[in-house]
């Protein structure tokens, strides 16, 4: 039995999701500094092609691109800290699969 994927369309949703919560994050907050954490829980992550630059991407990319464009300051774990109290904002990658 062979299953298919629809590989690009699961991509531009999984970005399209990615930008629409940051987005809404950033929009909906006090405009003071913010301290984010980024967890990639999906590490080690797959990776994908960018259907804008070709180039082999994952998730949490899209992410910290988006932070970085922002000018957004924000810390990128592959381990959950013992203590989440210092952050205001909390993003995590939990991969994806189809």
């Amino acid at each position: 039995m062979r299953v298919s994927c629809d590989f690009r369309g699961m991509v531009l949703k999984s970005w399209v999701l990615y930008l629409m919560v940051l987005a809404g994050m950033l929009l909906c907050t006090p405009a003071f500094a913010q301290n984010i954490l980024v967890y990639n829980h999906a590490s080690p992550s797959a990776t994908f092609p960018d259907p804008e630059t070709g180039q082999t991407v994952t998730a949490e990319d899209g992410i910290c691109k988006a932070l970085d464009d922002l000018g957004h300051q924000y810390t990128l774990v592959t381990s959950l800290p013992t203590s989440l109290d210092e952050y205001d904002v909390i993003l995590v990658t939990l991969g994806w699969n189809c």
